[in-house]
């Protein structure tokens, strides 16, 4: 392989390498903290990041998922739901269930500065029901709401939940809302 091959692949090897070690580090040095700076936005774009959240002495204690409301300009609406990790069966679940709970969990919070985020999702569902219903109904979408559901996951010493018991009561909210415009990227008053 000719060297001018070789150096852009190392580097890309060596950037994530040391993103891996780096985020890895519960304590990090100061150079460290400049370093994850730097490179936190291509960190983040790719969900390589990963934080101490679910380590003591303060692991989250939020249990939610969302999925989306999907309504038709015919007035019908149906359910859109992200993969859960207790809902997939097999290797599914050991390949992407986490994935999807942290990108559900994490990736899509907060809100207010994960807009672009939202965006790319809404496109995404607009293209799958698009294709979708060219196979049947055709219909058109109107709007889509994304609800998210969330509980506190108690204090075992407060409650201890059996390992495969799975959560029944949720508060629910609706966090974002699409409104497709034909022929344009141009989204600005989705919310």
């Amino acid at each position: 392989m000719k060297i001018y091959k070789k150096v852009p692949i190392l580097l890309f090897l060596g950037l994530n390498i040391s993103i891996f070690v780096i985020s890895g580090l519960p304590d990090r040095s100061e150079v460290g903290r400049r370093w994850m700076q730097l490179i936190y936005p291509y960190q983040g774009f790719f969900s390589l990041d990963q934080n101490w959240s679910m380590f003591a002495p303060n692991p989250s204690q939020v249990n939610s998922y969302v999925d989306a409301v999907i309504t038709f300009t015919d007035g019908s609406v149906e359910r859109w739901t992200f993969p859960r990790a207790s809902q997939i069966s097999g290797t599914d679940r050991f390949t992407s269930g986490e994935r999807f709970r942290k990108y559900s969990q994490e990736g899509l919070l907060p809100v207010n500065e994960k807009r672009d985020v939202w965006l790319d999702l809404s496109l995404f569902i607009e293209k799958d029901v698009r294709k979708l219903e060219a196979l049947g109904k055709n219909r058109s979408l109107a709007k889509l709401e994304y609800y998210r559901y969330s509980n506190l996951i108690p204090h075992p010493d407060k409650e201890f939940i059996r390992h495969g018991v799975l959560s029944r009561e949720f508060e629910s909210e609706m966090v974002y809302q699409y409104l497709p415009k034909r022929g344009s990227r141009d989204n600005k008053n989705n919310s």
